[in-house]
């Protein structure tokens, strides 16, 4: 005699993906070959869940901008470097754009970690307020330079194990990772860091 209505919870089958670069003056063309290939990466990854992906590029200095790919992989500015401006643009994107009913969101950052003087903290709150719970997943990676390939050689060679120095927005973030699943960091310095930290971050994600 009556009609009863179950909700089906639809399945999302799009995607987008925020790719955030540093690329002031200290990120040269080693740190954003290494962090174009994890872009690259995360992008294979997730075409294979997906329907559909977007994908947003923002490039920051002081101030961040949303750009084309080409001006994401190939500008070079100088500058200091503000990494909450990028953080804060992501977020106004997708409140703007990105409906969190309609598509799963991810971000993958890449920085060598220089930041403005207390502003990694701002990151930290941007973070927990307002990035983290609106992602599906979000994944850190500091690159280092050629010179930290040498200095891991010289101490390869001496018998000395080699540990890359911790950037002041690194040890910020490592207060929060343990508190949020969908939040993971590495550290990569040639190609093949690239290929084993992608394994690492995604494989857990991949198993959840």
């Amino acid at each position: 005699r009556y009609k009863n209505f179950l909700p089906t919870p639809k399945p999302i089958t799009q995607a987008v993906v925020f790719c955030v670069m540093d690329i002031s003056g200290s990120m040269g063309n080693h740190e954003k070959d290494i962090a174009k290939r994890f872009f690259l990466l995360l992008y294979f990854f997730l075409q294979r869940k997906y329907e559909k992906i977007d994908i947003v590029f923002i490039s920051h200095t002081q101030d961040a901008k949303e750009v084309s790919e080409e001006e994401f992989f190939n500008s070079r500015e100088n500058g200091g470097t503000v990494v909450s401006s990028a953080l804060r643009l992501t977020n106004e994107i997708i409140k703007a754009r990105y409906s969190l009913q309609d598509w799963n969101v991810y971000c993958a950052q890449a920085s060598d970690g220089d930041n403005f003087y207390n502003d990694s903290a701002e990151c930290v709150k941007i973070m927990e307020n307002d990035l983290l719970p609106k992602l599906q997943y979000m994944a850190y990676l500091e690159v280092k330079s050629d010179d930290n390939l040498l200095d891991e050689f010289r101490n390869s060679f001496m018998g000395v194990s080699y540990t890359p120095t911790e950037s002041d927005l690194w040890k910020a973030y490592k207060t929060i990772e343990s508190k949020y699943k969908n939040f993971e960091m590495t550290i990569g310095s040639n190609r093949k860091d690239i290929f084993n930290a992608f394994r690492k971050l995604f494989s857990k994600k991949e198993a959840q």
